[in-house]
């Protein structure tokens, strides 16, 4: 028979040695309780990839820049006083069949484009509208996405150019008047072109025609357009 004093020292032994974990426990508890529980940082948001920027503030009113090459019409940089980002725009002030510039020799695959536009005016038969050209091989061969302020309610269409003939891949009937400004958007990834206007997307098409290309702006006939804040970059590939 065990004698009743060693049995209340094993007791006892075994409590004490129970006790640093029980103390961690509770600690533990209390950090998670009270946030002091050290987190692991949060992730770090990748840079977009050969990002490219344009505002055309540093070039002097009624020049072109030299990073622009003039394939149609006449583009010029104004001061616009209603210009929401203030400095200078660039804009297309003369009269051609499709008035387009490209903005960079770099070429980009699946691509996101951003530019602020305001169509300022253009025939009253004319087409006052405001665009942007990705994948472009040349002047003759390129996509474009594009809102016009005409055709009655107005609308934003994608188009594929081929041998200088347009052909229209999408068109969406959406609201969009002269003498304000808006942000046209547009994302190329693999066969998917998504269209959008101040934010909302409003056309989404799939063409495989071009793979890759320069980029650049485009108004019809002889808008007077304005645009300014262009920013492209690499597009993160489709899941």
């Amino acid at each position: 028979m065990s004698h009743p004093i060693s049995m209340a020292l094993c007791l006892l032994l075994s409590q004490l040695w129970a006790m640093p974990a029980a103390i961690q426990q509770v600690q533990s508890k209390k950090a998670t309780a009270t946030g002091s529980e050290t987190a692991a940082p949060p992730a770090k948001a990748k840079a977009p990839r050969r990002l490219q920027k344009w505002s055309f503030d540093s070039h002097p009113i009624g020049g072109v820049p030299s990073h622009v090459t003039v394939l149609a019409g006449k583009w010029e940089i104004r001061v616009e006083p209603d210009n929401p980002s203030p400095g200078k725009t660039l804009c297309q002030v003369g009269d051609a069949e499709f008035p387009s510039v490209t903005l960079s020799p770099t070429i980009y695959s699946d691509v996101v484009m951003t530019a602020r536009f305001k169509i300022i005016k253009a025939d009253p038969l004319g087409n006052p509208s405001a665009g942007l050209i990705f994948r472009m091989r040349d002047k003759n061969h390129y996509y474009l996405v594009r809102v016009n302020a005409g055709e009655g309610y107005g609308n934003l269409n994608v188009y594929r150019y081929w041998l200088g003939q347009r052909d229209m891949i999408k068109h969406t009937n959406w609201p969009v008047s002269k003498g304000r400004w808006y942000t046209l958007k547009v994302e190329a990834r693999g066969e998917q072109i998504l269209g959008y206007l101040d934010g909302k997307l409003v056309a989404e098409a799939y063409d495989k025609t071009y793979r890759e290309g320069k980029v650049g702006l485009w108004v019809k006939y002889d808008s007077f357009t304005c645009f300014d804040d262009v920013t492209v970059h690499e597009a993160e590939s489709a899941p």
